[in-house]
Parts: C-alpha cells; structure tokens; sequence
C-alpha cells in the first residue's frame, strides 16, 4: 500500500509538471527487466544483471567465429557493438573491446578485402566467452547501499609510481595497516614497453601500482563488507581502477588484468580519489626506493607498519596475454 501511494504520488508530480510520460511502457514488480537488464532490489544494494537472450544470442555468434579462419569486418564490427552493449554492466569487458576495434581497421597478414585473420583476436575472444560464460566472473553487477553511505569498512590505497618502481599504503579506517615498495621486474620492462628512469611510461607504472595494490591486499577485503577507496595523483590510472577505461597497449594489458580480477571478486573499488602531487608524498617516497643514488629512509608514519613483501612481476602475473583455462 505504501508503494503504491509513493508510485502514485511520483506520477501525479510528473504528470504536474508536464513531463512526457510513456505509461505503457511501465513495469512494476520484484523483479523488473527494463531494456537490456533485469533489477532486483534486495537488503542494502540492487543486482543488476543483462538478459540472458542478449547473452546467448552474443555467445552464438562469438562461437561461429572462433570456429573460422577468417572473420568479415562486417560481422566483427555487428559482434563488437552487441558486446559493447553488454560491457555498459559488464564492465569486465570493456579492456577486452579496444583490440576488437582495433582489428577492424587492420591489415595484418595481409587477409582478403572486408576480412580479418582470427588469429589476430583468437586471444581476446576466448576471453570474452570465459567471462560470458561466467568462468570466473558473472553477467551482474550490485551496487551497495553502504559505499554510498560509507557505513562500510573504509578501506583507502594511497599510490605512487616513479620510472625506478612502485609505492603504496594500505589504510583501514584512516589506520596505516601495510606498505610496500617494490622495483619494476625486467619482464615489466620489455612487456610494458618501459625504459628504466624514463618518465614518457608515467601513465603505464601509475595504473600498474594500482593493479599490483589491489591485487597484493585483496585478502584484506575479501570475506569483510568494504569501501575500497583509490587515492593517486594520477588521473588516467584512477579512471582505470573505477571504470577500467584507458588508451595505449601497455595500460590495456593493465586494465585487463584488473577486469579478470574484478571478475574473480577480488575486489571492486568504489570511490576515484585524486590527491595532487604535493600531498602525496609517503607513497611518491616508496616509489623512488630504487631510484640510484637515493637513500630510502621507511617515513617514521610508517616505522610501526607491517611491509607487504612482494615477489616480482613476471610474464605469468600477466594471464589475459595468454588464453583462458579450459
């Protein structure tokens, strides 16, 4: 009854107000699909997840293209907007798309006119049917009440990269909890195209200290009810942690890592929060630990704090280079 009186007044101040209503294409109930999603309210957040008719029909023809040597432009270009549509939710597809448009405009190989080798998405395609198909992620997404209202755990990253390697701190409740200070690995180097003490990679390190955060303290979170909040100054590699979206080879292969993560349920940040240089100085600090002829000194904010100790990165840290586990 109280719904009902709240639907009727919302129309009634619409209708008061002239805006153009389409009545019949109301839908009211538990449960509601509207356009390409299906809502379900439940305690404390709304799962939204896309029709499984779209799904399918994506599916099917994901298939028939792996089964070929060769993919018509036409037919890839009709795929890539069905999936584009689905990455909207999904958005564990989105650094997946950008080599798919990528291939409609290349020659590569040398393939017949209007057409395209498959070898040449074979990989991303592979990815897109494991994520798909739910292995390992699934088609929903649900937004939480308590990030909004921050009644959660507050959880906040503060992140730094320099050309010599990466820093961070962990924050939990605005309490230091862990820190690490970690060198670029040589594989890093030659697969993310970067030159050692080169700042032209800036872009690159700073959204590969926010996958190596996310990825080094995701135990922290995992089985607790949190506000996972990103802190940096840089722009592009927040941008890339909330809506995994960003340009260039190097910070796409980033960004992909990050999607199969957040697919997995590792975790899913919640707030962007960008803090000028100047005032992020404790992370730029541990980023420059190996910088030759620094003299790292721990900052005495941190002298009490646990160091996270980590392994350096190599080829296999980085899986969505390679097909998905069958």
């Amino acid at each position: 009854e109280e719904s009902d009186q709240k639907y009727a007044m919302i129309l009634a101040i619409w209708g008061a107000l002239g805006l153009p209503l389409s009545l019949e294409k109301a839908v009211r109930g538990k449960i509601v699909t509207w356009t390409s999603a299906t809502f379900t309210p439940e305690p404390g957040c709304v799962t939204v997840e896309v029709k499984r008719a779209i799904v399918e029909d994506t599916m099917t023809m994901v298939k028939d293209a792996l089964a070929k040597n060769l993919i018509p432009i036409k037919e890839l270009r009709t795929l890539t907007g069905k999936l584009t549509h689905i990455a909207s939710l999904v958005m564990t597809l989105r650094p997946f798309l950008s080599e798919l448009y990528a291939a409609q405009t290349s020659n590569k190989g040398s393939p017949p006119p209007g057409c395209i080798w498959m070898v040449q998405v074979e990989t991303v395609l592979k990815w897109v049917t494991a994520c798909l198909g739910g292995l390992p992620g699934k088609l929903e997404r649900k937004y939480y009440l308590s990030a909004y209202m921050q009644s959660s755990l507050q959880i906040s990253l503060e992140l730094d990269a320099s050309p010599w390697g990466l820093g961070g701190v962990l924050l939990e409740d605005g309490k230091p909890i862990s820190w690490f200070a970690t060198p670029l690995s040589t594989e890093e180097l030659i697969l993310l195209d970067i030159k050692l003490g080169d700042a032209a990679a800036q872009q690159t390190v700073e959204a590969l200290a926010a996958l190596v955060a996310l990825r080094g303290w995701h135990q922290r979170w995992l089985t607790r009810r949190s506000v996972i909040r990103v802190r940096s100054d840089s722009v592009s590699a927040l941008v890339l942690a909330l809506k995994l979206k960003t340009r260039g080879r190097a910070p796409g292969i980033i960004a992909r890592e990050m999607a199969l993560d957040i697919a997995a349920a590792n975790y899913t940040p919640d707030v962007a929060e960008h803090v000028p240089g100047i005032h992020n100085t404790i992370p730029d600090a541990l980023s420059r630990k190996y910088q030759p002829g620094q003299r790292f000194i721990v900052p005495d904010v941190l002298k009490d704090v646990p160091e996270l100790q980590l392994k350096l990165r190599g080829r296999d840290y980085f899986r969505s280079l390679g097909a998905p586990p069958t």
